[in-house]
């Protein structure tokens, strides 16, 4: 797993996201015999090290479970699928790109079922309205002027009056009977599962280029963490940077928010007062309740909690402490404190992490619709493909 002897002698928590992945890694592949339960296991590691661990799965064992969103990942190692859906858990015989195209099929069928169920509902209850209005009208002709049909008749108003009874009571029966029909259908539209789309805070940038790095290289004690490496931001463009763990990605993020404490060579040149949004791997500095939070980060409070519903966190959990929610939680309010942030240069480390696929989908539809000025650093090769218009490799 590449990592190096030293590191057996630190404290667990003192290790990198990467590096606490691997050690994890280690200690469930070395005791033989074992079922394995995967939680995660891409979780911050590199492309290099997630074909790795799915080679060693392949080769080794002959059943494990996995929880992953790593789409690229699950189709190398699964043959079965176990998807949690909205209504129910549905098994599929075959790997994560089987199931979404049987989904895909299925959601395209459970659509046009709910699409005839909404027109057979709107016809019942507009039947319902008429035979109402009718009887109503009927009920009038007891009143008003006797040469005008429906505005009331000046003759036997004792049978009219009788007539319009029966009427009002067969149509109110009528409508009892048609609520329980609209009831019934209701119940059986399906809850197709549809990608809520994102709102974000994007102030695009009067100026053509946000970043232009010229042979810029970062280090700790004259070891440079990668090569002199240049490239140029433009705005309203999506860059990459990717490289192996360790290689200095986030070093050069936390360079950009003025963060970096080691050596450097090289320069960054950005507009003056740039407004830069960050997603940080880790977000344990996020605490309090959600509001409070927000009004700290001088955020949206609607706009923000709002993000945060469409990302999946129930509004029940928007009254609990942030330090008190599951880490997937947390991942989202870092997500949507981002996307509630005025800024015209988005900055994501790992964004990913603890998202499902329902997430990723949302952030792929967000970026295409926006296109906001953004600087990535993700090991999800799929996502980068689908997002990205320019890749730096830092080596």
């Amino acid at each position: 797993m590449q990592l190096t002897p030293d590191l057996l002698w630190q404290p667990f928590v003192t290790l990198s996201g990467g590096e606490q992945t691997k050690a994890l890694l280690a200690a469930l592949f070395v005791v033989p015999g074992r079922f394995p339960l995967l939680d995660e296991p891409t979780n911050h590691l590199d492309l290099r090290s997630r074909q790795q661990v799915a080679a060693y799965l392949q080769q080794k064992y002959q059943g494990f479970i996995v929880v992953s969103h790593d789409q690229s990942f699950l189709n190398q190692v699964t043959d079965h699928t176990l998807a949690i859906e909205k209504n129910k858990i549905s098994c599929y015989q075959g790997n994560f790109a089987v199931y979404q195209k049987e989904k895909q099929l299925s959601d395209q069928f459970e659509q046009a079922q709910n699409d005839k169920l909404k027109k057979e509902i709107l016809r019942l209850r507009q039947t319902a309205a008429k035979k109402v209005q009718w009887s109503q009208s009927r009920e009038k002709d007891k009143y008003g002027h006797p040469q005008q049909r429906g505005s009331g008749a000046v003759m036997d108003t004792g049978f009219i009056g009788a007539r319009a009874a029966r009427t009002m009571k067969r149509a109110k029966q009528l409508q009892r009977r048609l609520s329980v029909e609209v009831a019934q259908k209701q119940r059986l539209l399906k809850n197709v599962e549809q990608v809520v789309p994102l709102q974000m805070n994007f102030q695009p940038s009067r100026h053509q280029q946000l970043l232009n790095v010229q042979q810029l290289r970062l280090g700790y004690q004259q070891k440079w963490l990668f090569k002199p490496t240049s490239f140029t931001l433009e705005n309203k463009q999506r860059v990459a940077l990717v490289g192996p763990n360790g290689s200095g990605k986030t070093s050069l993020i936390q360079y950009l928010k003025g963060q970096f404490t080691g050596q450097v060579q090289g320069n960054v040149q950005q507009p003056a007062q740039l407004a830069i949004s960050y997603v940080s791997q880790n977000y344990e500095k996020n605490k309090g309740k959600l509001a409070d939070f927000a009004i700290a980060q001088k955020l949206d409070l609607q706009a923000f909690l709002n993000n945060l519903h469409k990302l999946g966190l129930p509004r029940a959990a928007f009254n609990l402490r942030i330090e008190d929610l599951s880490m997937g939680q947390r991942k989202k309010v870092e997500l949507a404190k981002s996307l509630s942030q005025p800024a015209a240069l988005y900055v994501w480390d790992e964004p990913l992490n603890y998202l499902d696929i329902y997430n990723q989908e949302q952030l792929v539809q967000l970026l295409h619709s926006i296109r906001p000025t953004l600087l990535l650093i993700e090991h999800d090769q799929s996502f980068i493909n689908r997002v990205a218009a320019q890749i730096v490799s830092l080596r």
